[in-house]
């Protein structure tokens, strides 16, 4: 059991769950809440192995940021974290447009440092 910790993580999150929906949770059901395959979720519970990194993320987004403590990974950026989830929610036009503003707002910002003359020191 590699991912020991994961393991009781996702198990003790399965029991909150469980409490917050007054009845006990099948597997399955579980595994829909979470949006994974419900084999994928009995090998997590085994312990065996851990998410994959955009797993993680999804889960961390489900069921909060401890799951990136639990594996030993350093937590996303708070201000990455807003944009992050809004934008998948985004039509592709309008999220490809944002995207390329905030790029445009950046190759501006980058000119404008270089064009500022140096001070005298």
């Amino acid at each position: 059991m590699k991912y020991r910790a994961f393991a009781g993580f996702i198990l003790r999150q399965m029991h909150q769950w469980e409490s917050a929906h007054g009845k006990r949770a099948t597997l399955h059901g579980f595994a829909n809440h979470l949006n994974v395959s419900q084999p994928l979720l009995s090998i997590w519970f085994k312990g065996d192995t851990k998410p994959s990194s955009e797993k993680i993320d999804f889960l961390a987004g489900r069921l909060g940021n401890d799951v990136h403590e639990v594996l030993g990974l350093p937590k996303p950026d708070p201000d990455l974290q807003g944009p992050d989830q809004i934008l998948p929610r985004i039509p592709g036009t309008l999220r490809r447009s944002i995207v390329k503003q905030a790029e445009q707002f950046l190759s501006g910002t980058k000119n404008e440092t270089q064009r500022r003359p140096r001070r005298p020191t």
